[in-house]
């Protein structure tokens, strides 16, 4: 995965073509958080009519298009198509200039949300270092995703990297190692 820092010059091309695609008389609605920031945006940039309330929109707006998955929500919630600043086609990670660029601090109080999700107090003292504990435990876990497949294939497949009484071998995707 590689990280891609959008710059505020970038998103001033992508407000305009996004203002582009609006239909005419269109009253938006950005999606928390990110759509809130393209909205005001498009209405200092661009003077599009935006409104905080979702019933009084005719579109919604949002920063980023990943899985699709905001969008479907916003169609069945709000009976609102979604029209993106930007849509994600591969598996960089996106920050926005408003976002910051502390994804471990963002993993972190993810997990600390979940915490207090199931009931615990994230401040209690034998949990105050889990967040980051659980953010390491992440990396290690997924730190497979930070190399191309081919690569990996490559390094599998030469004999400096199977020692001896080691097997390597693919299967649908998957490296398998043995011994």
């Amino acid at each position: 995965m590689r990280v891609r820092q959008l710059t505020w010059t970038e998103i001033d091309r992508l407000v305009d073509g996004l203002a582009s695609r609006l239909p005419p008389g269109s009253r938006c609605w950005g999606v928390p958080r990110g759509g809130s920031v393209v909205a005001a945006m498009l209405r200092s940039k661009h003077g599009v009519i935006i409104t905080a309330d979702s019933s009084e929109a005719t579109i919604a707006v949002d920063d980023l298009i990943d899985s699709g998955r905001t969008a479907r929500m916003v169609k069945e919630k709000y009976n609102l198509n979604l029209e993106p600043l930007l849509v994600k086609d591969n598996s960089d990670w996106i920050v926005f200039p408003w976002e910051g660029t502390e994804l471990a601090e963002d993993a972190e109080n993810t997990v600390t949300r979940m915490l207090q999700q199931i009931g615990e107090d994230p401040n209690r003292p034998e949990l105050e270092d889990t967040p980051r504990q659980v953010v390491q435990c992440w990396d290690d876990l997924f730190s497979g995703y930070r190399y191309a497949a081919d690569d990996v294939a490559d390094l599998l497949s030469s004999a400096a990297a199977a020692p001896a009484g080691v097997e390597t071998e693919s299967r649908e995707g998957m490296f398998v190692i043995s011994g």
